[in-house]
């Protein structure tokens, strides 16, 4: 545990950031994540790495159903006792080992160093502004959007290693493999591929726009809410009760009305998706 101790300690999350966070995404996202990128890559590599082993996967099988196929029935394990071999160091030592080290990047390393370094940087820069500013907002929706930007920046990182750079290895291994069975069939893997990318990017700045607002509408929610407890005993001394319930009714009506907003879209990209 002392040696994943000091892996964890690869990232220094109390680092601070250089000026002001920048108002563009991949500026943005640069600002947050400088001093993790090491980290990042050799956690990219190790998705890839196992996204490959995953599709080798179907390959070490065919080979050892073509094995089974072609031999004596008495024959198998003396002929093909290397094949065997291999194949079960494959599937219990270097498979195994390599999600391992996947899973120990992203989910030990990465992910919590991650939310702790957008955070604090998140939160340094909130500090830093006028009186004003914390006067002219409610308390809970200031502190909710800061844990929002943190999460949200850290899951784009996260995802991006675990889902997008696994895919990227695991079709380019399905593209190996179908090539060599025929080479015209990686054109048909390659078009499914490019389809795919228009798809998603076609998508995506929909998905973006309405989750902003479902995020924005849960912020204002929670800092309701919150700033109502905070200050309950001015609330239960001079506010009107029902007042305080229709601002909560008001704050949750648009949040229920953007969470069907965004749920629309997802659900759309979710069905074409699969067809």
């Amino acid at each position: 545990m002392m040696m994943f101790r000091r892996l964890a300690n690869l990232i220094d999350y109390a680092e601070r950031a250089d000026g002001p966070p920048p108002t563009i995404l991949w500026p943005f996202m640069a600002w947050c994540t400088k001093g993790t990128w090491p980290v990042i890559l050799l956690a990219a590599l190790a998705s890839g790495i196992a996204g490959f082993f995953e599709m080798a996967s179907s390959i070490v099988l065919g080979w050892v159903v073509d094995a089974a196929t072609d031999s004596t029935g008495s024959g198998f394990f003396i002929e093909n006792l290397p094949l065997l071999i291999g194949g079960i160091l494959f599937f219990m030592i270097a498979r195994p080992v390599s999600f391992g080290i996947s899973s120990l990047a992203q989910t030990y390393i990465l992910q919590p160093n991650m939310l702790n370094l957008i955070m604090l940087r998140i939160h340094r820069w909130t500090m830093g502004q006028s009186v004003e500013f914390f006067e002219n907002d409610f308390a809970g929706r200031i502190a909710q959007k800061e844990m929002q930007t943190a999460t949200s920046a850290t899951n784009v990182m996260i995802e991006f290693v675990h889902t997008i750079v696994f895919s990227i290895a695991s079709v380019l291994g399905a593209m190996v493999i179908v090539a060599g069975l025929d080479p015209l069939l990686s054109l048909f893997v390659l078009a499914w591929l490019v389809a795919y990318i228009y798809f998603i990017k076609n998508f995506m700045p929909k998905m973006r726009k309405r989750s902003a607002a479902h995020a924005d509408a849960r912020a204002v929610v929670v800092g309701q809410v919150v700033d109502v407890v905070t200050n309950v005993k001015t609330v239960k001394l001079f506010a009107n009760v029902r007042h305080e319930d229709n601002a909560i009714l008001a704050a949750m009506k648009g949040y229920f009305k953007r969470s069907l907003d965004r749920a629309e879209v997802m659900v759309l990209f979710r069905f074409l998706l699969l067809v």
